[in-house]
Parts: structure tokens; C-alpha cells; sequence
């Protein structure tokens, strides 16, 4: 699998939902999980993760930002899976806020040079009450829905309870997306010091 976790906007909860999706990687596969922080400039997963994975070519910094970013991550994930066929391995990637836009014009060449690995892409939206985080998703959506398998959405609840969502819960994206498929969950808000 290949996670990435997203919101595309800053405070909402992607990088804690990375470290989670990392840590469950990790059980699963035994240790077996590629860890890639795109938040060059802020980059709380690769700081959390790099004491505890033993390989460093398995918790990379990778800038998305540009082309060459993208074609970076394709040689990393290459190389990884040149090493490890046939053992089951997740990479996890933890995307900064404002990559949606190339986010949206790079995934499809990404998923076609990964394509041979046979992989799914998976995208973890962290959202807050707001509705940008709707309109962003949805940008998201239209852009790259044929090149994600499956999309989750995390109403990180730091932001107030489950009814504090109704813009969200309202919403005809999320209709669209439940019917298509996604799912959604409640991420458990935090102290403010975590």
C-alpha cells in the first residue's frame, strides 16, 4: 500500500495521522514500512521515526513540490522494491499543506510508473470544521479520482465534537464520497501539547 496523508492545509492533523498510519505499518508488516516526509520544512515524521527505524533508507525526506521531487520518490520506491520482492511493504507519505496543486498534476504519472509494483494508493484526508478543508478534498477529488483506490476522511475532533462537522456531515462531497466507496472516521482530538 501507499498512504498518503493529506489535508492540504496546515494544523489539521496530517501529520499525526501519518505517524499513526506509520506505527500501524509497522506492526503489520513486521517493521517493513518506508517512511517518506514531504514537509521538508517542518518535517515532525521523519524527526519522530528516524531514531526507530533501523534501516535510514527506509524514513526519507523527499520535497514534492517540483517534478524532480516526484521523480525522486519513483527511484525510491524502485530501488526499495528492487530489494524487497516479494515481501509485503507500505510506504507511508506525509504530504506538507498548499500540495494540492501538485499533488493534483503529478499522481497520475506517479501511479503509472508505479503501476508494475501492483499497489494501492490510498488517501488519508485530515480535515477540520471548516470548509475549506471540504473545498480543498474536493479539488483533490475531481482532479485524481481515478488514480487513488481509496479515500479516507479523519474528522479530527481537536476541533470540536462530531456535530461541529456539519458542514462536512452535511455535504453532498461527502455523500459522493460514501457512495463511491470512501470512508470516514474520527480522529480523537489531542492536548494541545502533543
Amino acid at each position: 500500500m501507499i498512504y498518503f496523508s493529506s489535508g492540504d492545509k496546515g494544523g489539521v492533523g496530517k501529520s499525526l495521522l501519518a505517524n499513526a498510519l506509520a506505527t500501524y505499518s509497522y506492526t503489520k508488516n513486521n517493521g517493513k514500512v518506508v517512511i517518506i516526509d514531504a514537509d521538508t520544512r517542518n518535517s515532525d515524521v521523519f524527526r519522530i521515526h528516524k531514531n526507530y527505524i533501523s534501516d535510514k533508507r527506509y524514513i526519507l525526506r523527499i520535497e514534492l513540490s517540483s517534478k524532480d521531487g516526484w521523480l525522486s520518490l519513483e527511484d525510491s520506491i524502485e530501488e526499495i522494491y528492487n530489494e524487497n520482492q516479494n515481501i509485503d511493504i507500505d510506504f507511508v507519505i506525509s504530504l506538507p499543506a498548499g500540495m494540492g496543486a501538485t499533488f493534483n498534476s503529478e499522481l497520475k504519472t506517479f501511479r503509472q510508473s508505479i503501476a508494475k509494483y501492483n499497489q494501492k494508493i490510498v488517501l488519508f484526508w485530515s480535515m477540520d470544521t471548516g470548509i475549506d478543508s471540504i473545498n480543498l478534498l474536493k479539488n483533490v477529488f475531481l482532479n485524481c479520482y481515478d488514480c487513488i483506490d481509496h479515500i479516507a476522511v479523519a474528522k479530527n475532533l481537536y476541533f470540536g465534537e462530531n456535530e461541529n462537522f456539519h458542514l462536512w456531515n452535511d455535504s453532498n462531497l461527502r455523500i459522493l464520497l460514501l457512495g463511491l466507496g470512501a470512508t470516514e472516521a474520527a480522529m480523537p482530538g489531542l492536548h494541545n501539547r502533543l
